[in-house]
């Protein structure tokens, strides 16, 4: 079992910052990274996390171990060649894992003169859908073939 969340990142300011402070997704108010991860951990052993490209991955690393998690990997994820956002994969101490369940990313071109501004915007609607289906279905093989 896992728990699969993208918790909200405050708005597009957060690409502003030189590095994004985990304590910040949900708001700071609200206990952040540890907050979110505690709440995942009690329904399930692994926890994927989509957060901004800019976190700080070393107080994501710290804040994981600090709540029992043995094992964080990250995944970069580009679109049109950009990078877009990170998935964090996190499993407890106590669970055993044999590696993340997406390998790669699929990059979407939007450079094709041929469209207009519409027609990119739904291109990348239509692509977003496709991709987070996508990401769902492997995510779910992923513990099915591994008996997780």
């Amino acid at each position: 079992d896992a728990v699969v969340t993208s918790p909200p990142w405050g708005g597009p300011g957060y690409e502003r910052r030189a590095k994004f402070d985990a304590r910040d997704l949900c708001g700071r108010d609200t206990g952040g990274m540890a907050a979110i991860i505690r709440m995942a951990r009690a329904v399930a052993p692994r926890v994927v996390l989509h957060v901004p490209k800019n976190i700080d991955k070393d107080q994501c690393l710290q804040i994981a171990m600090d709540e029992g998690f043995s094992r964080i990997q990250y995944e970069s994820v580009s679109i049109d060649k950009k990078p877009n956002c990170l998935n964090l994969y996190l499993t407890r101490n106590d669970t055993h894992t044999r590696g993340i369940p997406v390998q790669s990313t699929k990059l979407l071109q939007l450079d094709n003169p041929s469209l207009n501004r519409q027609q990119k915007m739904e291109r990348l609607r239509t692509e977003n859908k496709f991709m987070y289906k996508t990401y769902l279905n492997k995510v779910a093989r992923f513990f099915e073939k591994n008996h997780l």
